[in-house]
């Protein structure tokens, strides 16, 4: 390195990235964040710091800021901001604030561990408190299911740098992000073909996470760390074009018209101004649920509302659920889908006066969304149903202990309501002798049936798929099989070879008993 970094002569290009940084804090940090009182010590704030260039100057300019802040004397460091009218008791006591750095290695590359030290060293003249971890085993990470490798990366580091700030108290977890990664990263979410949440992209604040230099272009860092004299490490993998944001910077982007980065900067604040302006409407239309004390829960939303919001605001609330718990990227488009289909259901039940379930849906990556208490929540994957099977004779009445309902076999006349389909009754042909040996179970792969009306047999996860069965609930559906033929798929159809004749009088009457778990 060349001169301390805190005594070093201060060129224009550091100037103006200490001034940057300075207004984005008074600007992003509340006075209770940056505000330190006799009981604690200042606040902390933690560093993303890889040890390249842009990680490093921002390093610096905390550092310094820190140092400037902690003091009781208001030192000029070149920024002609308002705080400097601000009296020494108010810079001292409002402002005052440490630094730390957090370092993970990837292991996606043999020299990631030669990096990892050059950060600490980097660090250590600093004179910041360092920290790190390292990926296990060596090598690239598995694929994830929303980016492959870059993604799954991503998510592994953010991991991290949540445990450290957990583990050091830290009030915020700062990254290097600047304004060209913001156009590589619009012009990834253009290609990936998503919608304005996506292209609004990163964010100056999220949670507890900051990107003080989102507004400044690279340019500006690389000059600041010269005029420094500042020495950073490499990342060989930032040249790979095997990861797709490599191939937008350095194939992409020099090949568009000049100019070019300056008009994606500004789709993505359109985007940002749009998406704020949606999820500030929703959060009037669909409140969060009211918790025991009457007061807002962001944990869940109150069905009623949900089922009234227009179907192109449904993906942008089920995001900002998954956000509040924690999650960082929305549900499939699929999933959506699927439970605007149940919302719909829900309404058309409910107009018609029949009797409904609990509302439940697949959320994607193992989640689901459930009714509880007239409000939709976000839990985790639900104890899986085990194969079962119930082998008896006809008829007899079959406890389902698993599902929670019990299955009668009666013999009845013939009533109008056979000839109309019913959920959780059904009626057979009378044909079916006594003694004949019955089972009830859950589906098995490769299960078919030969639906009513149908001369073919077809797969019953077709049928599901069709009666729009959720995938969550399809384990708990209870076949009715009479030797090897499917007879009834309750809530689906019975077998062709088992419907009423008109020569039949009366017919075998099978109903589910007791609220279970097939839709009503």
């Amino acid at each position: 390195m060349g001169s301390s970094p805190v005594t070093a002569t201060i060129g224009p290009s550091a100037v103006k990235l200490l001034q940057h940084l300075q207004e984005f804090l008074l600007r992003e940090l509340s006075p209770r964040e940056l505000a330190p009182n006799r009981s604690r010590t200042p606040p902390r704030l933690l560093v993303a710091f890889s040890g390249g260039p842009d990680s490093l100057a921002l390093l610096w300019g905390l550092k310094t800021l820190a140092e400037r802040w902690n003091s009781l004397t208001v030192a000029d460091v070149g920024c002609n901001t308002a705080e400097s009218d601000r009296s020494e008791s108010v810079r001292a006591s409002a402002l005052a604030f440490d630094v730390e750095a957090a370092h993970f290695d990837h292991a996606m590359d043999p020299t990631s561990g030669a990096r990892a030290d050059a950060a600490r060293s980097l660090a250590s003249a600093l004179g910041v408190p360092f920290w790190s971890e390292r990926a296990s085993p060596v090598g690239s990470p598995p694929q994830s299911a929303h980016q492959g490798r870059e993604g799954e990366a991503r998510r592994l580091r953010y991991d991290f740098l949540r445990q450290v700030a957990e583990s050091r108290s830290a009030d915020a977890i700062l990254t290097a992000h600047h304004a060209d990664d913001q156009v590589e990263t619009v012009c990834l979410r253009m290609l990936f073909g998503s919608g304005i949440a996506g292209l609004a992209a990163m964010q100056p604040r999220q949670g507890n996470i900051l990107r003080p230099l989102l507004e400044i272009r690279r340019g500006l860092v690389e000059e600041a760390i010269a005029e420094l004299g500042l020495t950073f490490t490499e990342d060989p993998t930032n040249r790979d074009l095997a990861l797709q944001r490599n191939l937008v910077r350095h194939r992409l982007l020099p090949a568009l018209p000049t100019g070019t980065d300056l008009q994606v900067l500004r789709l993505a604040d359109a985007a940002s101004r749009a998406r704020s302006t949606i999820e500030r409407v929703l959060g009037q239309v669909v409140p969060w649920s009211p918790n025991e004390d009457g007061l807002p829960d962001p944990h869940s939303y109150p069905l009623s509302a949900l089922s009234q919001l227009p179907s192109a605001l449904l993906p942008w609330a089920m995001a900002r659920l998954h956000r509040a718990e924690g999650h960082d990227y929305p549900p499939p488009q699929g999933a959506v889908r699927e439970l605007q289909s149940q919302l719909d259901r829900r309404e058309s039940l409910e107009a018609s006066e029949r009797p409904r379930r609990p509302l439940r849906c697949s959320a994607g990556a193992s989640l689901l969304w459930e009714e509880r208490q007239g409000s939709l929540y976000l839990a985790g994957p639900p104890a899986p149903i085990a194969p079962f099977t119930v082998t008896e004779e006809w008829p007899r009445t079959v406890a389902l202990p698993r599902l929670g309902c019990r299955l009668q076999i009666t013999r009845e006349p013939i009533a109008e309501w056979m000839f109309c389909g019913a959920p959780r009754r059904t009626a057979l042909s009378p044909d079916i002798d006594i003694g004949t040996t019955f089972t009830v179970r859950n589906r098995r792969p490769g299960d078919r049936v030969r639906p009513l009306g149908h001369g073919s047999l077809k797969r019953l996860k077709e049928l599901f798929v069709n009666f729009k069965i959720p995938a969550a609930e399809r384990d708990e559906v209870p076949l009715l099989c009479i030797e090897d033929s499917i007879a009834w798929v309750p809530g689906v159809t019975i077998g062709d070879e088992f419907k009423l004749l008109p020569r039949h009088r009366e017919a075998w009457v099978v109903r589910l008993t007791t609220k279970g778990s097939v839709g009503q």
